[in-house]
């Protein structure tokens, strides 16, 4: 719809373009004014003639063709007389002619001493006087005698005698036309035929005029065949008639009738009787007819070449919106893929990114495209970390891993493809399960192992009951109680080793705090001892809740493994763990704090210390806390951390406790 309202638009501009080359070509006037022109005259300016009367209309007294005196009647005559005729009878009141001086027009215009006259257009601006359309056009020559040889181009009349009548627009073209630096002299002449006298006298070298006079008064001294041009012509201007700039009304009276008599003709016949075809006020019928076809014929060609243009849009667009609808299924599906896909110009550019990229840079509006890769920081420095090892299986950065390929699109424009994947989710997930299984084979090993070690010490617990029948002094009596006691050591040991290693699922269940954590105390008592490590656990003994025995278990080994490891590194002889558990009432919480007077940490580990793969280890792997982080969340808790360097760190944990939610 916008494309045919486009090509109508386009018609109707070209016709209007069309009918005002016409209307410049036969009027010498703009559409615009054209259609202003065209209209009646009205009641003021109708009114305005009433009042006026008469017109005066100032001439140039021989000034021929345009104004010259008869001399057997002895009255003025010339196309200027005619026009003021024919003007008079068109708009039926009385013009009188006035004798002015020549140059002497506009201010016989400014003191009101004449209503009209004929001056070039003052369309470069007058203060005195406004033109209207133009009336016909001349064309300004200079001439001089056959015999001044040495006068051939404008250059050679400097300081020469210049024969003018007292023309400004003259004046300047003449001064214009000459090199810079040259001296003119000009000789004012009441008419053209006292120039050329003078000239023929030998008191002026050249004649500057209209070429119509010029030659008017040529043929009338009999010069015709003794003048030359000197160059070119000097300049053409239109010819209009020139009122006051105050009578506006009058000004629009003479472009209404001069429009008028040009398309009536009026003018034609005195045209042509005193000015032949040199300087026709309306231009040949017959150069308008062949623009009009040559106007018709482009119109046409231009429709045709619309039409098959219209057939050729319908073909594109078809294919068009094929390709874009390929093109989005493409996007679609390049949008939906989980990983950064850009494309990389030659120089580094960034030209082309997927949805996720964007999200993943954080510009939704994507302003980094046409910038440089170094420029946008994410994808700028994982750029530069696979640039650095192009084998890598993923890049750790800003506590994240990334998987990165490129590939070459392009290799003349070295066009490429780069592919930047979130691995984290799916190596910790990777990991974690790796983990799992590590765990879960421990507990299976551990099983086994337990029964394997509990079938001898049963036997030996059995037989030290035995041997109390046969023990006769005090010596065997003690080494039988010695035997007991290691074997209800190990017995113990080994129902904690199992209780822990005893897999359980993400369910609540009811349990003991108290219980589990002696359980994971003992599995840990060796490192303790060997690192001369004191711990405390506050925690009241029947101390029953209901909440995931996982997370307790997996936070609970963390925390104490990982203090005992810290406080051993730092080579301390003194360490200390302290656990502490109360119960929260009014939240509904369980509140377990684990302290030690470790190494500590400094605000930038504390900030990362629950990011994955952030160790302070040589060994580690940095998910234990980030583990616990997560299964606590999972059960709906809290954890928080604060740490002093050289003073040691303490992990304050909140659990729910669905026993007391369900009451």
């Amino acid at each position: 719809m916008l494309k045919g309202f486009a090509k109508l638009l386009f018609a109707v501009v070209l016709i209007l373009v069309s009918a005002s080359l016409i209307i410049q070509m036969k009027y010498s006037i703009s559409f615009n004014e054209y259609l202003a022109y065209s209209q009646p005259l009205t009641r003021e300016e109708q009114q305005f003639l009433k009042e006026k009367k008469s017109l005066t209309y100032g001439i140039v007294a021989e000034n021929a063709p345009f104004t010259s005196k008869n001399e057997q009647t002895g009255d003025n005559e010339g196309l200027t007389i005619d026009y003021i005729d024919i003007i008079s009878q068109e708009l039926n009141i009385p013009i009188y002619e006035k004798v002015v001086e020549a140059g002497d027009e506009p201010q016989a215009l400014r003191e009101e001493q004449i209503d009209i006259t004929e001056l070039f257009s003052a369309a470069k601006g007058s203060s005195s006087y406004v033109s209207t359309q133009p009336v016909y056009k001349l064309d300004n020559i200079l001439v001089t005698l056959y015999e001044n040889k040495k006068i051939n181009y404008i250059r050679d009349l400097n300081t020469k005698k210049i024969a003018v009548l007292k023309d400004e627009f003259l004046e300047k073209a003449l001064t214009g036309s000459m090199p810079k630096g040259q001296t003119t002299n000009f000789v004012y002449v009441p008419s053209m035929k006292t120039g050329l006298t003078m000239l023929a006298e030998g008191k002026v070298d050249a004649v500057a005029g209209t070429e119509l006079t010029i030659n008017y008064y040529a043929q009338q001294l009999g010069m015709e065949n003794s003048l030359r041009h000197i160059g070119d012509k000097i300049c053409s201007e239109d010819v209009a008639l020139a009122v006051s700039v105050y009578n506006t009304k009058l000004y629009n009276i003479l472009n209404k009738t001069l429009l008028q008599l040009k398309k009536d003709g009026a003018f034609d016949s005195s045209q042509k009787l005193w000015l032949g075809s040199s300087a026709s006020m309306v231009t040949n019928s017959a150069s308008v007819r062949w623009a009009e076809w040559i106007i018709i014929v482009c119109v046409a060609i231009v429709e045709l070449l619309m039409f098959w243009e219209s057939v050729l849009n319908r073909r594109i667009e078809k294919k068009t919106l094929e390709l874009r609808i390929e093109k989005k299924n493409l996007q679609t599906i390049i949008d939906n893929i989980d990983a950064l896909i850009a494309v990389i110009s030659g120089d580094d550019i960034i030209t082309q990114c997927n949805a996720f990229g964007k999200r993943l840079l954080g510009d939704e509006r994507a302003s980094f495209l046409g910038c440089g890769i170094g420029s946008v920081e994410i994808l700028g420095d994982l750029y530069r970390l696979y640039s650095a090892d192009p084998n890598a299986p993923y890049y750790a950065y800003r506590h994240r891993e990334y998987a990165i390929s490129v590939r070459v699109l392009n290799p003349e424009k070295g066009t490429r493809l780069i592919r930047i994947e979130d691995c984290t989710e799916s190596n910790l997930a990777e990991r974690k399960l790796r983990q799992e299984n590590k765990m879960a084979a421990v507990g299976q090993l551990s099983a086994g192992l337990a029964h394997e070690i509990r079938n001898p010490l049963g036997l030996i617990k059995n037989y030290s009951y035995i041997l109390q029948d046969y023990a006769t002094d005090d010596m065997a009596q003690h080494s039988l109680d010695v035997i007991k006691d290691s074997v209800g050591r190990i017995d113990s040991l080994i129902e904690n080793l199992l209780r822990f290693s005893r897999l359980s699922n993400d369910t609540s269940a009811f349990f003991n705090l108290e219980t589990l954590l002696q359980s994971i105390l003992s599995l840990e008592r060796k490192k303790l001892d060997a690192g001369k490590i004191e711990i405390a656990l506050s925690c009241p003994q029947d101390f029953s809740i209901r909440t995931r025995e996982e997370t307790v278990k997996i936070l609970a080994f963390n925390l104490i493994n990982n203090a005992a490891e810290a406080i051993a590194e730092s080579g301390q002889t003194s360490g200390k763990i302290e656990i502490s558990v109360t119960r929260l009432e009014e939240n509904n919480l369980i509140q377990m704090i684990f302290s030690d007077n470790g190494p500590g940490m400094d605000e930038n580990q504390l900030e990362r210390v629950f990011d994955p793969f952030f160790t302070t280890k040589d060994t580690g792997t940095g998910l234990g806390l980030y583990i616990v982080s997560t299964e606590v969340e999972k059960a709906g808790g809290q954890i928080s951390v604060k740490s002093t360097p050289s003073e040691g760190t303490t992990f304050t944990v909140l659990l729910p406790d669905e026993k007391n939610e369900e009451k």
